[in-house]
């Protein structure tokens, strides 16, 4: 993890500076003219991923992250989200060592994606007293996580793929609870246009069993990305456990999403 509180203003600094040469600092409405020159005539293209601490900067405000020194950051691997066609990179943040907040954001601009969770205190919880099911669970689950995993007794490779197991049959069973009580239900009021309850119930079956093998492919071929990555060092089996976590957890927070509509 490493600290955000004054990226933003250390790359304000960085810009200011480009192109002095030991000239004399320029005027606001010079420095604003020389980013402008050097934008236009960069030769970085629209697919060059920020760098972690300038993506820190971008979606730290837009989660209305605190700028003091108590807020830290980590990010995971850039993935490909198949079902919109774009890389995401997840970055979480944290506060004092605790999971504040975080998101899945597009790599290149820092646009908030999906699975997004702005910033809530984390040692109070009425923070978010009208909070949704969903995000209740996803902010239990992802904290004690995080706990766990910084336990000095999980530090060792078997650890972490022990707490990442853990974590990810938790949200296994959260997704299967929820996917029974879907099932289970019966709509109020059944439209015979736009689909009844025996309807409802065959999308869901159908979604996860689509869900089920997307997994099942995803998984191995992820595991052969990190083996060819890593040349099967003992980091693989960490950093594929974590993959598992979150695949998960995805499908479980779906589910519950659904359940809360009904």
């Amino acid at each position: 993890m490493k600290r955000v509180g004054m990226i933003l203003l250390c790359l304000c600094l960085c810009v200011g500076l480009v192109g002095c040469d030991e000239k004399p600092s320029q005027p606001a409405k010079d420095i604003a003219t020389t980013t402008t020159t050097t934008t236009t005539t960069t030769t970085t293209t629209a697919s060059s991923y920020l760098s972690d601490d300038a993506l820190a900067a971008v979606v730290a405000p837009l989660l209305g992250m605190p700028d003091d020194e108590s807020i830290t950051y980590d990010m995971k691997e850039i993935e490909y989200w198949e079902s919109a066609g774009r890389e995401v990179r997840f970055v979480r943040f944290f506060q004092d060592g605790i999971w504040c907040g975080g998101a899945a954001v597009d790599p290149v601009t820092g646009e908030l994606m999906r699975n997004i969770m702005k910033y809530f205190d984390p040692t109070d919880p009425t923070t978010n007293p009208n909070a949704s099911l969903r995000e209740k669970l996803n902010i239990e689950i992802e904290n004690a996580y995080m706990l766990e995993q910084s336990y000095p007794e999980n530090q060792s490779t078997a650890g972490m793929v022990d707490v990442s197991n853990k974590y990810a049959e938790k949200w296994a069973e959260i997704a299967d609870e929820y996917y029974q009580k879907i099932m289970a239900h019966e709509l109020e009021e059944p439209n015979e246009t736009y689909g009844t309850s025996e309807d409802l119930h065959t999308f869901v079956s159908n979604m996860k069993a689509s869900w089920e093998e997307y997994y099942a492919v995803q998984c191995e071929n992820y595991q052969e990305v990190l083996l060819t990555i890593y040349g099967g060092g003992t980091l693989v089996h960490p950093v594929f456990a974590d993959y598992q976590y979150d695949m998960q957890k995805d499908w479980a927070l779906r589910l519950v999403t659904i359940y809360e509509r009904l």
